[in-house]
C-alpha cells in the first residue's frame, strides 16, 4: 500500500514510529558509540518504509535523513545504503545518488564484480554460529564452485531472501 496510507493504518492501531517502547528495540546511543570503533555502521532508512511505496519526497528526505543524523549524532562515514525489506526499483536507485550513496545493498544472495551495479549489490549471509572455517570457504566463492562442480545441492546456512526476490 502507498507510504502515506501505511501510516494511516497503523496509526488506527496507537502505532507511532517515533514512540519510545519500555523494551528496547535498538542499540543505545553509548553501545553505538562503542562499536563504531569495531563495527561498520550504515545506512537503512529512519523508520524501515517500504521506500518504493513512498512518495519520491518524502523517499529522498527518508534517506538524507537518514545519512544526515548517522553522520552527525555519531560522527560516522555514511556511503552505503541497504533497501528495507529489499524493496527497490531504479527510482531508488536515483535517489541513493542524490542522497549521496555510492552503494545500495539487496538482499540478493550472491556475489559481486566490477560490472556490478553498485547501487544493487548482493550479499551472502552468514550465520551467527558459523566457524572461521565457513566464513572463508562461503567468502572465498568455493561453496558456489563446488555446488557447480558437483551438481549438487550444499546446504547453505540460513540465508535473508526476500520471497519477493526473483533469481
Amino acid at each position: 500500500m502507498p507510504d502515506i496510507e501505511r501510516k494511516k493504518f497503523l496509526k488506527s492501531k496507537n502505532f507511532d514510529e517515533t514512540r519510545e517502547f519500555p523494551e528496547r528495540e535498538a542499540l543505545s546511543d553509548d553501545e553505538i558509540n562503542e562499536m563504531k570503533k569495531h563495527v561498520d555502521f550504515q545506512s537503512h532508512s529512519r523508520y524501515h518504509s517500504i521506500i518504493p511505496n513512498c512518495s519520491c519526497k518524502d523517499a529522498l528526505e527518508d534517506l538524507e535523513e537518514s545519512k544526515k543524523i548517522l553522520e552527525g549524532k555519531y560522527k560516522l562515514s555514511i556511503n552505503s545504503f541497504s533497501y528495507p525489506n529489499s524493496d527497490y526499483s531504479i527510482r531508488e536507485t536515483e535517489l541513493l545518488i542524490k542522497a549521496g550513496y555510492k552503494t545500495g545493498h539487496t538482499a540478493l544472495f550472491g556475489y559481486n564484480n566490477t560490472k556490478t551495479n553498485p547501487y544493487l549489490l548482493k550479499r551472502f549471509c552468514i550465520s551467527d554460529d558459523s566457524d572461521m572455517n565457513q566464513l572463508i570457504v562461503q567468502a572465498s566463492g568455493i561453496w558456489s564452485f563446488l555446488r557447480k562442480l558437483t551438481g549438487k545441492k550444499i546446504t547453505e546456512p540460513e540465508i535473508y531472501v526476500n520471497k519477493n526476490d526473483n533469481f
